[in-house]
């Protein structure tokens, strides 16, 4: 399985590990060795702070439970912006939205914004970003979705939100960005994912002394839900709870359709918690 292959690498801290780098030398050479730590980032995507084995044993996470159990799970861990890519702009800068700019999932960062892997990779760190970046929707017509970014030396992304499964209704393959060069998507989004990570890594043990950083960021486990063929019928004969917190969107859409037609602008406003601005809008 390929996400075991990647655990097997990574077990220790659960999410964001340092490694022992893979650049010592035999002790009785007299070139000075590099012994700084190396560091694998894995994000997923929308996944539930609860959605892990070891909190909820309907859930099937083994080498997440394993990351937890032989690191450190963080039970107490906030975002500042619940959205895809303010919060993916935070991780990456340390910043606020209204300091880096990405306050929506379409405004790109702003011009000279700093990404702490171009910190990293000044310090003599090789670095690689694999993944699902999704900033800048919005960006000008004169880059694409997926080109490479500033502070990483290796380079595997996708436009906007990615794909699962590799094939387009037409029979042609979506597109993956390769160091600049475009590339067929081949498999399940998640193990090719992961095999562009082993592949990096072996890559660079073989090639290099100097410590490394890889941010690997997963599209999984987002809408629209398309499991991997294996995974499919996983959960068949289980029940997932539904938290009492999770709204009845049937019912919140006809109310909301009611008050709409009412033009009774302060209970859009008291019921549903939304600006004036916000509920003329959406009564337009």
């Amino acid at each position: 399985m390929h996400i075991k292959g990647l655990v097997n690498v990574i077990s220790g801290l659960f999410i964001l590990l340092a490694l022992t780098s893979c650049g010592v030398q035999n002790t009785e050479s007299t070139t000075k060795v590099d012994d700084r730590l190396n560091v694998i980032y894995i994000l997923t995507d929308d996944q539930r702070y609860d959605e892990l084995g070891f909190m909820n044993p309907v859930i099937d996470t083994p080498h997440m439970d394993r990351l937890a159990s032989e690191g450190v799970h963080f039970e107490n861990a906030f975002v500042t912006t619940a959205l895809c890519s303010p919060s993916r702009a935070t991780i990456l800068t340390g910043q606020y939205m209204h300091e880096h700019g990405v306050v929506d999932n379409n405004s790109p960062p702003k011009e000279g914004t700093i990404f702490f892997p171009q910190y990293m990779q000044e310090s003599g760190y090789k670095t690689a970003f694999i993944g699902k970046w999704h900033m800048g929707e919005a960006a000008s017509s004169g880059r694409k979705l997926d080109d490479p970014q500033p502070g990483f030396d290796h380079w595997v992304s996708f436009a906007g939100q990615g794909n699962y499964y590799p094939t387009k209704p037409d029979g042609s393959s979506h597109m993956l960005n390769v160091n600049g060069e475009s590339v067929p998507q081949n498999g399940y989004i998640t193990d090719e994912l992961t095999d562009y990570t082993l592949a990096w890594l072996d890559e660079h043990k073989d090639a290099s002394d100097k410590p490394f950083f890889v941010y690997l960021s997963h599209k999984a486990v987002h809408a629209n839900f398309a499991p991997a063929e294996r995974h499919r019928n996983q959960y068949a004969d289980k029940t997932i709870p539904i938290p009492d917190s999770k709204i009845d969107l049937g019912l919140f859409h006809r109310e909301w359709d009611a008050l709409r037609d009412t033009h009774d602008f302060i209970k859009l406003q008291r019921k549903f918690d939304v600006t004036r601005q916000q509920a003329l809008r959406l009564a337009g």
